[in-house]
This record gives C-alpha cells, sequence and structure tokens, in this order.
C-alpha cells in the first residue's frame, strides 16, 4: 500500500473539512425557501439591518431587558413584540399595560440606543425610512422619534405587519430573564441569557444565527451558529421577522360563577415543637388559609370574621428538605363575583394560644343605608370597609393582603413577574416565604 506524503495528507485532511462544511451547509438550507419577490427581497434586506443594530443594542443589558419585557407582557399572540412598539414606546399601548409595567423596564433606552446606532451606522434601508421621523434631543448625543409616522404602508409601521421580534420558547427563561440579571452584567447570568439574533430571511426549520460570545471583560462578540428548534429551547433566541397579531380579549370566566380553590401547597418551615403535648402546638404546621369579604356589606360597617376559613394539616415530613407539594383543592370562594373588587386574604398557623389580629380596610362594592332608619335603599357604592379578624397562633401572621380581583383573574395562569413560575398551568404564589400555594379556578 503507498503511504500518503506530509502535503498530500494535509490535502486530504482539507478536503475533509470542506466536504464536512459543504454538508454542513448544505443541512442548513435543505427545504429552505428564498424570497422571489421583490416585495418580500426588499423586506428581507430591511430584517438584515434591523438584525445588525440589535448586535449593539443588545450590548446594553437595559435594552436588552426592555425587549424581553415588552414580549412577556403577553400584549401580542406567540411572543412579539413590533418594532413600532420599541420605537415609540410613548404612543405604544403595549407600554400601558399594568403587565408590561409591572416588570419596572427602563422605558425608551431601546429606541435611544437603536437610532444612534442606525444615525451613525450604515442602513440606507432603516435611514430612508426614519431618518424624517428623528431628531436630537437636548443632549446632542441622544436621538429620539419627534412624531408618529402617519404612513403605515412604510414597512416598520405597516400596522400589524410591520417588522417584530419573535422569542421562540420563551417560557423556558422566564425566571432567570428578570432584573436578578443585573446584578453582574459583565457575568452570567446576563451574557448566559443573551439572545442569539436571528435575521428571517428564509423560510425554513433551521437557519444561521448570530450567538454572543464574551471573549474577555470588556469585548463582546457575535459568532455564527446553526439555529433551530433544538437551540432555541436551550438557548435565549430572538428571531428578527415581521408581523405580530394583538392578543384576543376573552372572557376571564365563561361561566356565570367564578369558583376559586386553594389548589396545592407547600411549607418548607417547621412551626411547632418536635415534642408538645398539644398536637396544635408540636407536630407538623397547622395552616389556615381564610378569607375575609365586605362586599354588599353596608358602608358604616366592619368585618370581624372570616367569610372562609380552610384548614391544611402537614406531616413534618411534608416540610423537610425544601418541603413538598400536598394537594388540597378546598374552595376559597364559591362566586368571586365582579363587582366585589378586592378581598382579604391571610395564612397562620393555628395553635392552643395567643392571639394575633388582621387589621386594615380593603375596596369593595357596599351597600348604602338610609339614615337613621337603618333599611338598605338598595344602592351601592364603592368605597373601603375596615376589618379586624382575630385568629388564634403564636407566630407572627405568615400573610396578610388585599387581593385585587382584576389582577388575580389577570396573572393567575401565568405572567406574573413574581419569580415563581407556574404549577400544572396555575400562578404559584410566595415562593420566597415559607408557604407557598396554587389557587386554581373554575
Amino acid at each position: 500500500m503507498k503511504k500518503l506524503t506530509g502535503s498530500a495528507m494535509c490535502c486530504v485532511f482539507v478536503i475533509i473539512i470542506l466536504f464536512s462544511c459543504r454538508k454542513s451547509l448544505q443541512e442548513i438550507n435543505d427545504n429552505a425557501v428564498f424570497p422571489t419577490i421583490e416585495d418580500d427581497k426588499k423586506k428581507v434586506a430591511l430584517i438584515k439591518e434591523v438584525a445588525s443594530i440589535l448586535e449593539t443594542v443588545y450590548k446594553d443589558p437595559y435594552a436588552y431587558y426592555e425587549v424581553n419585557t415588552a414580549i412577556y407582557s403577553e400584549f401580542y399572540e406567540d411572543e412579539r413584540v413590533l418594532l413600532k412598539d420599541l420605537l415609540l414606546p410613548e404612543s405604544s399601548a403595549l407600554y400601558k399595560t399594568q403587565s408590561f409595567l409591572s416588570f419596572k423596564a427602563e422605558k425608551g433606552r431601546f429606541a435611544k440606543i437603536f437610532l444612534e446606532t442606525m444615525k451613525r451606522g450604515k442602513y440606507p434601508l432603516l435611514q430612508s425610512q426614519l431618518n424624517r421621523f428623528i431628531n436630537k434631543t437636548n443632549n446632542s448625543r441622544d436621538y429620539a422619534m419627534i412624531a408618529v409616522p402617519a404612513d403605515t404602508a412604510i414597512e416598520i409601521f405597516s400596522n400589524s405587519k410591520g417588522v417584530s421580534i419573535y422569542f421562540p420558547y420563551s417560557e423556558n427563561f422566564r425566571i432567570p430573564l428578570t432584573t436578578s440579571y443585573f446584578d453582574k452584567v459583565n457575568t452570567p447570568p446576563y451574557i448566559t441569557y443573551l439572545a442569539t439574533i436571528v435575521a428571517a430571511d428564509r423560510e425554513a426549520d433551521s437557519g444561521p444565527g448570530k450567538q454572543p460570545d464574551k471573549l474577555n471583560s470588556d469585548v463582546l462578540r457575535f459568532i455564527d451558529v446553526t439555529v433551530n428548534d433544538d437551540y432555541a429551547e436551550q438557548r435565549v433566541t430572538h428571531i428578527v421577522g415581521s408581523g405580530a397579531d394583538p392578543r384576543t380579549e376573552r372572557p376571564m370566566q365563561p361561566q356565570d360563577v367564578n369558583v376559586v380553590f386553594l389548589g396545592e401547597v407547600l411549607c418548607n418551615k417547621q412551626y411547632d415543637n418536635f415534642i408538645n403535648f398539644s398536637h396544635l402546638n408540636g407536630g407538623g404546621p397547622d395552616l389556615r388559609f381564610m378569607r375575609g369579604d365586605g362586599f354588599l356589606q353596608p358602608v358604616s360597617g366592619q368585618i370581624s370574621n372570616a367569610q372562609n376559613t380552610i384548614t391544611v394539616d402537614l406531616k413534618r415530613k411534608d416540610c423537610r428538605r425544601g418541603g413538598r407539594w400536598k394537594k388540597v383543592y378546598a374552595i376559597w370562594d364559591s362566586n368571586w363575583q365582579t363587582e366585589n373588587l378586592n378581598q382579604v386574604f391571610g395564612i397562620w398557623e393555628e395553635d392552643k394560644s395567643g392571639t394575633q389580629a388582621y387589621t386594615g380596610t380593603v375596596s369593595t362594592t357596599l351597600t348604602n343605608v338610609t339614615t337613621g332608619t337603618g333599611t338598605s335603599t338598595g344602592n351601592t357604592t364603592v368605597s373601603t370597609i375596615g376589618y379586624s379578624i382575630s385568629v388564634t397562633t403564636k407566630d407572627p401572621i405568615i400573610r396578610q393582603m388585599n387581593w385585587n380581583r382584576e389582577s388575580f383573574f389577570m396573572y393567575n395562569r401565568g405572567g406574573l413577574n413574581n419569580g415563581c413560575g407556574t404549577k400544572d398551568g396555575w400562578t404559584i404564589y410566595d415562593c420566597n416565604q415559607t408557604v407557598r400555594y396554587t389557587l386554581p379556578t373554575q
């Protein structure tokens, strides 16, 4: 057998590499459909310019956070946000939603850096569409939109068909993508969860993307990678494309009756002694969940007793090593009516002796009473009513809050930026406290 010389072996090695590269590129492009219509080609060219600018914008963690929170606000269907919203936050309906405001993002940071980058770079399509709508602010280094473009034929501002950013599998990263990554912006988790940027220049199941890569403490670059479903499940991926449909408003409950259950409970603290002659002061926690309700009570009245109390007795093992979930599914409110704006929610650990009190005021719909007669006029008003509810415990109260009906039903199936996630589709509450729980509805 004839041996290959060193140079011959090198050539073979190079051929193998080239063949492998060609095969990899072929795999990326298999079944890909590229634009052929002139309008589509122009759209793709615009998308590529936006994707290129994002490589600079995303180096600012606050601008990057603004994009993610706009998507997590779920103003649009399918994990998207329009570039129009990000560039015009003052006139965007998305930025006025409670869901977006709850994330406490810095409004306008994205627009500032995006426009500065565009003005100083070579982005002819963007500049031709936007230059007449932007100007420097009082700070000569900053740029901002000075008017809302009325011409919706402009690609970026073409209503729901404009340029958008899509975040597939965003729910996989909802917990880490919070303000916690601002703690160390030069190290993980900020860099770990910085998005790979993909320009949607084709119709395909995979394609090229730009993945952030930290060279050192001062240099961040973007390297070429192949992106598909498997990749996006594991790494934050933003795809610059077009279109976003506003989320359709749906009734919070399809029935006339809105039942709220105490679903599952987890406790990670031993409230009672290991050995004690009274079972209420020993063994596992004797948790109590109560509801205080002032709905349709007289304006001059006061809530002095809980309208409902749920008993949840746990074993000590239930609270060991971080605790484990216990299914309860007891009714907390058999019908939370629309006009019942707020209710008192409380948790305590029942003991044989000791007293604590839930005190405060709650706003809801109350009944007016005719002066001097003590009889109801039948009229109602929205006002506040006081409450003072005593419970038997030797421990501090675990939880006291006035639960707002609107926010409860808005966030009870996720979307609440409390870092707790969901369980079986229902929001987990108070995961940073000793007792956490879910409140399913029907």
